[in-house]
C-alpha cells in the first residue's frame, strides 16, 4: 500500500512535492502538472525545498540528496 509520507509546499513558488513509501518524490505546479518525478530506493522519508527548484530528500536507503529540478536530465 502506497503511503505519502510527506507532502511540502515550495515557500516561493506555485508547486508542492510528495514522498512516500515507494520511494518515489513529485514535484508538482499548482495546476497539477508534474514537474518531475524522482525514484529512490525505499521510503523516502522527508522533502523540503531550497534555493529556486532545489529539493532535498531523505529515505531509509542512505544519505540526503538533493536535486535540482530544472536542470536534473528527464
Amino acid at each position: 500500500m502506497l503511503l505519502f509520507l510527506q507532502v511540502t509546499w515550495h515557500p516561493t513558488k506555485p508547486c508542492l512535492a510528495s514522498c512516500s513509501t515507494d520511494g518515489s518524490v513529485v514535484a508538482f505546479q499548482t495546476d497539477g502538472s508534474k514537474l518531475k518525478v524522482l525514484q529512490q530506493s525505499g521510503a523516502v522519508s522527508g522533502c523540503a525545498w531550497g534555493s529556486g527548484y532545489l529539493l532535498a530528500t531523505s529515505s531509509e536507503a542512505g544519505p540526503v540528496n538533493v536535486y535540482d529540478l530544472i536542470r536534473e536530465g528527464d
